[in-house]
């Protein structure tokens, strides 16, 4: 089940809801325990896992948060109440935790936003996003110690630097240890897809957000890259040249659609996904606002739809 990948660093692959595949925990041993990044999932399935895990010795005593999405943080509450754990977090991820806290009416997670910007990209009329995945309790818990960008973290025989990475989530962070070169990568950096990087507001360019922090760690020259998802990463600027090959497939694909015709975001989506998701057609509209930035592409808005134009064309 516990997986060594690096000295005194074991990863554990959690299972996630609605066929998701897993949520990679490390385990890290430090003198009195172990020390964990990421908790994976608000389910009993996976408080079983840990259950087991304890009771074969390995003594959680603290967690490390890499960003506040739930398949990172589910079980950090129970994990505080059952053992007493410590609970490192960022500063700007608890801030992000008390707002995600206020999308929650009578113990549901509402969306409204999602609802708008589907509208907005051409996408069928939803009345409402009231999700599930995101439980009320896994958000109900307090940080014992918080951190900032840049800060050293001894984590037993590591000293890792924490890594302002925002995109996939405002509060991400990276944390590497220059000694061994090892980074634990959270969704930031993933071995085989890119993460989603999703709008949260109508027109902010949160790609550009996304690449600037990739940008952040080609010169740390990391070896081995421990993600929140799949298998280990070996030569993260590799793989970050990987990912940049896909990105750039994507623009073109963008282009092109819209060279003769305009067309909506959600019209584009259709055309890059197989299974067209609020999620997908999110993502969409990520690339182009980016491209959008470049002077490739350009919207302008319709009776409240986006359009998006294969030649630069100035609203009046």
């Amino acid at each position: 089940m516990l997986k060594e990948v690096a000295a005194d660093i074991y990863k554990i692959a959690l299972p996630m809801d609605y066929n998701m595949g897993y949520v990679n925990s490390y385990l890290i041993k430090e003198d009195e325990g172990y020390a964990i990044f990421d908790t994976g999932e608000n389910r009993e399935e996976v408080r079983e896992i840990w259950r087991n895990i304890i009771a074969d010795g390995y003594n959680i005593t603290k967690i490390y948060v890499t960003h506040m999405h739930p398949d990172h943080i589910g079980l950090i509450g129970w994990f505080k109440e059952t053992y007493d754990t410590e609970v490192v977090a960022a500063e700007i991820g608890y801030e992000f935790l008390l707002e995600e806290r206020k999308r929650f009416i009578n113990g549901v997670y509402q969306n409204d936003d999602m609802v708008t910007l589907i509208k907005c990209y051409g996408g069928p009329e939803i009345e409402s996003f009231a999700s599930s995945y995101y439980k009320y309790d896994t958000y109900q818990f307090e940080p014992t110690q918080l951190f900032k960008d840049n800060d050293i973290l001894k984590v037993g025989q590591y000293a890792f630097k924490a890594i302002w990475t925002p995109g996939h989530s405002p509060d991400h962070f990276c944390f590497y240890d220059e000694a061994s070169k090892i980074i634990i990568t959270g969704d930031h950096i993933l071995p085989h897809i890119n993460p989603i990087v999703v709008p949260k507001d109508k027109r902010k360019n949160k790609l550009k957000i996304y690449l600037d922090a990739v940008d952040k760690l080609t010169d740390l020259e990391a070896e081995l890259g421990l993600p929140g998802h799949e298998g280990i990463i070996e030569g993260l600027n590799e793989r970050i040249a990987e990912m940049k090959k896909r990105y750039n497939k994507r623009f073109r694909q963008i282009v092109e659609s819209v060279q003769q015709k305009s067309k909506t975001p959600y019209e584009i989506s259709e055309e890059l996904y197989k299974n067209n998701t609020p999620t997908s057609i999110m993502q969409t509209f990520t690339y182009i606002v980016y491209l959008e930035a470049l002077g490739y592409v350009s919207i302008t808005e319709k009776d409240g739809i986006y359009q998006v134009n294969g030649e630069i064309v100035t609203d009046t």
